[in-house]
């Protein structure tokens, strides 16, 4: 959490400066609100709406053998007082690799989440950029920051709206 924190006062820092710099130098700097961007534009909310229906199809599909995994665990609770000791011992063999193979299908379901994230996204963030940047281009700005680096910004420079908007308008 110490690493989190220091890594957030570090970019906070960087941005400041760079910002401290650019306004001192007479540049215009403006942000943009990224995740508002996402959770807003039309694009943002289909791609948002489609990654919740992979994540729960992922996670039902997850359930079914979590289940059958405690199914399991539970049959062997009640069972393994009247078992001999060969059989306790197959049963306990088996559950540990099924809880191995539970495990691992979590993995795989996590790095497939993940890998279906960014490949949904990524069209995104690419036209995200070009939208952004020739709305700085149009209004004269030299640098846009996240908003989320920010500790204070006057709205007059907040673009997310006008690149919400532009984004919604052009072709994917």
């Amino acid at each position: 959490m110490n690493k989190f924190w220091g890594c957030l006062l570090v970019a906070v820092g960087i941005t400041f400066a760079f910002s401290s710099h650019a306004v001192a130098s007479g540049q215009k700097v403006g942000y943009l609100d990224v995740a508002k961007v996402i959770s807003q534009s039309q694009w943002g909310k289909q791609i948002s709406t489609r990654l919740r229906g992979d994540q729960q199809q992922l996670a039902s599909s997850l359930q079914v053998k979590k289940d059958a995994f405690t199914s399991a665990q539970n049959s062997y609770v009640k069972k393994r007082d009247i078992m001999d000791t060969k059989a306790r011992g197959r049963k306990e063999q088996e559950l540990g690799e099924m809880y191995s193979q539970l495990q691992k299908a979590v993995q795989d379901a996590q790095m497939r989440w993940t890998q279906q994230k960014k490949a949904a996204m990524e069209p995104l963030f690419r036209k995200l950029y070009e939208v952004a940047e020739k709305v700085a281009r149009d209004k004269s700005y030299d640098l846009v920051v996240d908003r989320s680096a920010l500790i204070v910004a006057s709205p007059q420079n907040d673009l997310t709206s006008e690149v919400i908007s532009k984004l919604d308008r052009s072709p994917r």
